[in-house]
């Protein structure tokens, strides 16, 4: 094979784009009998790009069988186990990755989100530092910061619970005799003096259930209906 063309399927690995079934067995055709880990190992990302995450694991076990210090088969392992949804021994392979490779910045990112994912906030923390430490401009690490900061802002509080319509009531009845508005309640009516010898009927369910569907403070809009409610009487003088 060309070294461009080799060169070029290896480029389409690494940016994750999945090789059609002819790439995939030239590059095999390429890595079979190659005396280092590079070309077996893009064959291994090239599965896991296809989803074969078990086949690739297969291959990446292999390759840490002859190549047992190689860091980035570590890393290739990491990755098929966590496709696969076998966190813990991900973590064991990247912690493997750090005890060759120390300060391992794919390794330490790796750890990181695991972390996130399981609340555990210092300990990403101090992955994220680690790795922007060495370089302030990891796009991956930086986000991660950002992902941090995000989760550890606390959540707003809870909106206080509305008034129960028994308190709603007692509320607009006690406002409206304060307003010295006539009043009375009759069942599941209101009665209103509008005028001498005029009476308006309301229902208290509208009443609450208007008060329930918005979100001004009880006493708010508990004035803001006797206002309502004593300007009708104004009118029917």
């Amino acid at each position: 094979m060309e070294a461009t063309h080799l060169e070029h399927l290896r480029r389409k690995v690494e940016a994750g784009e999945p090789l059609d079934e002819a790439e995939l067995e030239a590059l095999r055709s390429a890595a079979h009998g190659s005396a280092g880990p590079s070309l077996r190992l893009a064959v291994a990302h090239a599965l896991m790009n296809a989803g074969a995450e078990r086949e690739a694991l297969s291959l990446l076990e292999s390759l840490r069988r002859d190549f047992p210090r190689e860091v980035q088969v570590r890393l290739g392992l990491a990755r098929a186990l966590l496709g696969m949804e076998r966190r813990a021994e991900a973590e064991s392979a990247l912690r493997e990755a750090l005890a060759l490779n120390p300060g391992d910045p794919e390794a330490l990112k790796v750890l990181a989100v695991l972390a996130l994912r399981r609340g555990e906030h210092a300990r990403a923390r101090a992955w994220v530092a680690e790795v922007l430490e060495k370089d302030p401009f990891d796009a991956e690490a930086r986000l991660l910061r950002e992902e941090l900061e995000a989760a550890e802002v606390p959540p707003p509080p809870p909106a206080p619970p509305r008034a129960t319509r028994l308190e709603f009531t007692s509320a607009l009845l006690a406002a409206l005799h304060r307003a010295g508005v006539g009043c009375r309640r009759q069942g599941r009516h209101l009665l209103v003096r509008l005028a001498p010898g005029q009476v308006g009927r309301v229902e208290l369910d509208t009443l609450y259930a208007a008060f329930q569907q918005g979100t001004q403070a009880l006493d708010t809009h508990v004035e803001e209906l006797v206002a309502r409610l004593a300007a009708m009487g104004s009118r029917a003088d």
